[in-house]
């Protein structure tokens, strides 16, 4: 049996693809990810637009569009999370995630008087390089409200899986 015995892999360029560290974990410091939050309201019937970008490795998530778009073909996880309401009434929402335009999944909520809800989307999609995936929210998505801790609430993720 051989051993191949590395600590890093990298492109000829001399970008690190994968470290190995002393402890056998494998980091892959240059897979695509996002994860971001979302500092105003957006009215309804619109992308939800994320623009507290906390991680944005690919630089693949355009806060000016709401899209998250491929740098490479694979499949990938995703989660929007909408803190919603529909101002004092009764009614049903969704949060759809949207793959070049067109609904790929989505999650029904209720909002009751004036309470808030949150609908969550999460999933696998899978991506060629170039199309882009992200979140329409039919009722009012809440940003910032003032509170450090709800500002949160609203929030957005996708990674490479493989």
């Amino acid at each position: 049996m051989s051993n191949l015995l590395v600590q890093n892999i990298k492109h000829t360029n001399g970008t690190t693809a994968q470290t190995i560290d002393s402890s056998g974990r494998v980091l892959t410091p240059t897979r695509p990810m996002f994860y971001a939050t979302m500092s105003a309201i957006t009215a309804a019937n619109n992308v939800v637009k994320f623009d507290t970008i906390q991680v944005n490795v690919g630089n693949c998530y355009d806060a000016s569009t709401g899209r998250f778009t491929s740098s490479i073909t694979g499949h990938y996880w995703f989660a929007f999370n909408v803190l919603s309401d529909n101002d004092g009434t009764d009614a049903y929402g969704e949060v759809r995630v949207r793959k070049n335009g067109t609904t790929y999944s989505n999650s029904t909520f209720r909002t009751e008087l004036d309470n808030d809800f949150n609908g969550l989307a999460t999933g696998v999609v899978n991506l060629p390089s170039g199309e882009y995936i992200d979140c329409y929210s039919t009722l009012k998505a809440y940003g910032n409200s003032g509170d450090e801790h709800l500002d949160k609430l609203t929030h957005a993720s996708v990674f490479l899986i493989g």
